[in-house]
């Protein structure tokens, strides 16, 4: 007895905890169901719709997610919406009545799914008017990213009325749609009239083009939108008009240090004696380091700096080399990436700072053997880069086996600051390439254009102008893609679209094959624009 008195509080504890925990049997199969709609208020396509409210039955259990983003209503009406789920029924309620005469349409995207595995219905939207008939004005096309042909996906396509003050730059579009993820749109249920299109990629969510880091695509014309509108495809583009502007200065005892908002492509000094003070962009682009040619340089100098879009801004700096050293790589670089290399090939040493070069042999070659060197000097065998910061030197050697490259760091220095370290660079001769070749077969009727190589991630590797046809040889093996920008109006540069959004960017052709390059393997390539 004593013994079933101590079980049974046990056992009555064990059965309260077993009824109070409820959970979904294990095993079976796995929700893979999308919810369905079974009806809605007001009903598709209804008409003279009164009120501002809209409830959605399904038949099954879900929830919202997102919500608020994933809907796209058009046209806008800037109407607060409060949203209510009550097991298989979604209430959205409006603050204010919706508009008279008025043909609305909702896209609910993935806002709404199930309860259990998260399923999402399928192409949910809802259609009504407020008035006696719905607008059937309609427009769908394509929107790719210009740069790379890329299909462009989750990007804003937009409406605003010709004849309207509101503007992309100012207002929130009165017709709105997003993209999917093959870069289709398609905007349905407009009134008739004049619009302008657009596609913008609105990284901040308001609806508004008021960010030039965002991208943009538009037509040079309004459009007619009718229940016949042709399709209208767009490209997107980053559209660059701001100059770039120093954000923090650095000065160093051996250098001083202007850092911008953004990546700079060149920059020019000017005030004082020219040769006072070199320049030297960054691997970062964003930082322009300037040295002085003797320690007394000191007063003020203009500085002018490009970006990508040739924007340029110039700043009265000045310049005072105060303080500690600046953190300096002493060891140059080689650029060749492999330490095979043919005979004749070209071999590039790369110095983090600008050089003074000088008198006497900058290198010596030692060839199979110390017994054979060879000096090269500046500037019968050596180059210099625009920079200063860059030697260039074909190898042109007889050796069977290895050469042997000296360094004199006595006469190869830098316009400031401490000097290189003594470095030998040993390289292996072989008469097999190295790399693989692109042969490229151009047929265009275009006369000028530019003609890109790029790396599998559309960084420039390499820019032709205007060729018939094209062998790109000893590629290291990797991944490249192919672009041209047509000079369509000839005057020597693409244009890349403008702040107007009227005037459209000049065409771009993208070989949207990715080229796989190997060693000892040409890949014949044929190109038409």
């Amino acid at each position: 007895m004593h013994t079933l008195k101590k079980i049974l509080p046990s056992f009555f504890l064990l059965f309260l905890t077993s009824c109070a925990s409820i959970s979904p049997p294990e095993g079976g199969e796995k929700d893979i169901k999308s919810p369905e709609l079974i009806s809605s208020t007001p009903a598709n396509q209804a008409l003279n719709v009164k009120g501002k409210t809209i409830i959605l039955k399904f038949n099954e259990e879900v929830r919202t997610k997102d919500f608020n983003r994933q809907l796209i209503i058009s046209p806008n009406a800037e109407n607060t919406i409060n949203t209510q789920v009550d097991r298989e029924e979604v209430k959205l309620s409006f603050e204010k009545d919706f508009e008279q005469n008025t043909t609305y349409f909702l896209n609910f995207r993935e806002g709404i799914e199930d309860i259990t595995e998260g399923n999402k219905p399928k192409n949910l939207s809802l259609t009504f008017s407020t008035g006696a008939f719905l607008d059937s004005g309609r427009v769908q096309g394509i929107v790719t990213d210009i740069l790379t042909g890329e299909p462009a996906k989750d990007i804003n396509v937009i409406l605003y009325a010709a004849n309207d003050t509101a503007t992309i730059r100012n207002a929130k579009p009165y017709y709105l749609t997003k993209t999917g993820e093959d870069g289709s749109y398609l905007l349905q249920n407009i009134k008739y009239a004049t619009y302008l299109l657009y596609a913008h990629q609105d990284k901040n969510n308001d609806n508004i083009y008021n960010d030039e880091k965002e991208k943009i695509g538009y037509l040079a014309n309004p459009i007619e939108i009718t229940a016949q509108t042709p399709a209208q495809d767009l490209q997107i583009i980053r559209i660059d008009t701001k100059a770039p502007y120093i954000t923090s200065k650095q000065p160093y005892l051996d250098e001083y240090h202007l850092n911008y908002n953004e990546g700079i492509t060149s920059v020019k000094i000017t005030g004082g004696n020219p040769n006072d003070v070199a320049t030297l962009i960054s691997e970062n682009t964003k930082t322009v380091r300037l040295f002085p040619s003797t320690n007394q340089i000191k007063g003020k100098y203009f500085i002018t700096a490009l970006d990508s879009a040739d924007n340029a801004k110039i700043d009265t700096v000045d310049l005072a080399f105060t303080g500690k050293k600046a953190k300096r790589n002493l060891s140059f670089q080689v650029i060749n990436p492999s330490t095979k290399v043919k005979p004749n090939e070209t071999i590039q040493f790369k110095f983090d700072a600008p050089l003074q070069l000088k008198e006497g042999p900058l290198l010596t070659l030692v060839e199979d053997s110390a017994a054979a060197k060879r000096p090269l000097n500046y500037p019968q065998d050596i180059k210099l880069n625009d920079s200063r910061n860059i030697i260039s030197f074909n190898l042109n050697t007889k050796a069977k086996n290895t050469v042997e490259i000296l360094a004199d760091t006595t006469v190869i220095l830098p316009i400031s600051g401490d000097r290189f370290k003594n470095q030998a660079t040993k390289l292996t001769i072989t008469d097999k390439d190295q790399g693989g070749s692109i042969d490229l077969k151009i047929k265009t009727s275009y006369k000028k254009y530019f003609l890109e190589l790029l790396d599998k991630d559309y960084k420039v590797v390499k820019t032709y102008d205007s060729p018939k046809n094209l062998l790109i040889e000893e590629l290291q093996p990797n991944t490249y893609r192919i672009r041209v920008k047509i000079d369509e109006d000839e005057n020597g540069e693409w244009r890349g679209g403008n702040k107007d959004l009227k005037t459209i960017p000049e065409k771009v052709f993208n070989y949207l094959k990715p080229i796989e390059v190997r060693v000892n393997w040409s890949q014949d390539v044929p190109i038409e624009f």
